[in-house]
């Protein structure tokens, strides 16, 4: 019993595909020189403002508590 070619071709897809998810779990993590992870987290001194206490700009005649 034979099988079709695109399901061959498909099975093997899928082999190399778990095989390249497995190489890229077993490998050791990249790491990029420069970043800060959560812990050693820096302040911005010379932010002038907090931009999450900006208001947002809606639409006139819209009700606010019809957003929530």
């Amino acid at each position: 019993m034979a099988i079709a070619k695109p399901i061959r071709f498909m099975a093997g897809a899928t082999m190399l595909l778990f095989v390249f998810l497995l190489y890229n779990m077993m490998r050791e993590p990249a790491s990029i020189d420069g970043l800060v992870g959560p812990n050693e987290a820096q302040r911005k001194d010379d932010m002038l403002r907090d931009p999450n206490l900006d208001g947002i700009a809606l639409p006139s005649g819209t009700d606010m508590n019809a957003l929530f």
